[in-house]
C-alpha cells in the first residue's frame, strides 16, 4: 500500500514509517502540511496514495482541514487521523461534511504501531 504520512514529531514520524515499511508498505513521510501538500501533488502525477495517515494538530495547520481539502483529490484513499483527543466530536462533525462514503477514521494518540497498521484496512 502506498501511504502518505504526515506527522510533525521528528521521533515518531520515522518510527511509524519504518514500522509500516517493514510490513510491505511504501511510505512518503512529511513533517508538515506544506510538505504534505507538495508530496500529494507529486504523487497525484504518478500514483495516488492508497492511505493517508495524518496528525490532527500540526504547527502549520489542522489535519482535519487537510483531510476535508485533499480527500476529494484521492477519493479512494483511506484516511487515518491521529488526535490527542482534542475535541473529537467537533472534528468528527467537520469530517462528516465530506461528501461520498466515509473513508476516514479518527484514532486516539498514543496508538500502538500494530493498531495503526490494522486501522489501514476498512
Amino acid at each position: 500500500m502506498l501511504i502518505l504520512l504526515v506527522e510533525d514529531d521528528n521521533d515518531l514520524r520515522p518510527e511509524i514509517a519504518q514500522y509500516l515499511e517493514r510490513r510491505g508498505h511504501v511510505v512518503i513521510a512529511c513533517g508538515s502540511l506544506a510538505e504534505a501538500r507538495t508530496s500529494l501533488s507529486r504523487m497525484m502525477r504518478a500514483e495516488p496514495p492508497e492511505a493517508v495517515i495524518c496528525d490532527v494538530n500540526l504547527p502549520d495547520g489542522d489535519g482535519v482541514d487537510f483531510c476535508c481539502e485533499a480527500s476529494p483529490l484521492v477519493p479512494d484513499a483511506r484516511w487515518l487521523l491521529m488526535s490527542g483527543g482534542h475535541e473529537p466530536e467537533e472534528q468528527a462533525e467537520r469530517l462528516a461534511l465530506i461528501s461520498g462514503p466515509q473513508r476516514w477514521l479518527m484514532v486516539d494518540k498514543p496508538i500502538s504501531m500494530r493498531q495503526l497498521n490494522a486501522a489501514l484496512t476498512p
